[in-house]
């Protein structure tokens, strides 16, 4: 079985929050540990309203 799973893209905006979101959720019901590390890394000064 995967030890981690990574959900990226090279581009703002294309939904990965939502996809992390339904994958969690989905790992959460089939397994008892999940965790999740979000990277912080600012190109713009806009907020970062997932954090």
């Amino acid at each position: 079985m995967a030890q981690s799973i990574f959900i990226t893209s090279a581009e703002g905006h294309s939904g990965k929050s939502t996809i992390a979101l339904g994958v969690l959720d989905a790992l959460s019901h089939a397994t008892p540990r999940v965790g999740v590390f979000r990277a912080i890394a600012r190109s713009t000064t806009e907020p970062d309203y997932v954090l």
